[in-house]
């Protein structure tokens, strides 16, 4: 890959979509379900289009901070990279969070919304800016499915936020610490 063309986060994503469509981009097994699901790069390129689409009929813009609230799945996946796409900072979570410790990571990341799954529905911020959808492919996908599968990418530069992700806060509260796109580049 030429590093010229890394950008940001997202141009990775974009570079495979063109380059190698039809391969294989994700792979989500769920023993407990005897559920597999694939997406191509191709596909993936598409639901990140879309969801960024959907974010953006909800009000979100660039620099504005998302917090995911779902287990490790495609969707989560989506979220994140539609997050990279628009320049909004994914704030991740642990899906088993307490109420309490939720409410504080939504406020202390300066969140807009929260974004979880049904099954959360009792672990949830009291917050009334929670959008939740059974955490499936399928459930996913009809949420995102009315909007375009085209989306100009937001300019985003390496020295952007890209993620806040929480200390455990073993000796005292969780502390958020930023990554920007440039921290997660230098690791592949």
């Amino acid at each position: 890959m030429n590093s010229r063309q890394i950008i940001n986060l997202d141009s990775i994503i974009k570079l495979h979509a063109k380059e190698n469509p039809s391969k294989t981009a994700l792979i989500f097994v769920d023993i407990d379900k005897n559920i597999e699901e694939t997406v191509t790069y191709h596909e993936l390129d598409i639901l990140i289009s879309k969801t960024c689409n959907y974010l953006k009929d909800n009000n979100y813009k660039k620099n504005d901070k998302l917090l995911i609230h779902i287990p490790n799945s495609i969707p989560f996946v989506i979220l994140l990279l539609a997050s990279f796409r628009m320049g909004i900072v994914a704030v991740t979570t642990n899906p088993n969070l307490t109420i309490r410790e939720l409410n504080y990571q939504f406020k202390q990341s300066g969140s807009k919304n929260i974004i979880s799954i049904q099954s959360n529905q009792n672990n949830n911020t009291s917050s009334s800016n929670v959008t939740l959808y059974n955490n499936t492919l399928v459930d996913f996908m009809n949420l995102i499915n009315k909007f375009d599968n085209k989306f100009a990418p937001e300019n985003v530069n390496l020295t952007d936020e890209a993620t806040i992700l929480f200390t455990s806060g073993t000796t005292n509260l969780p502390k958020g610490v930023i990554s920007t796109h440039s921290n997660y580049i230098n690791k592949i």
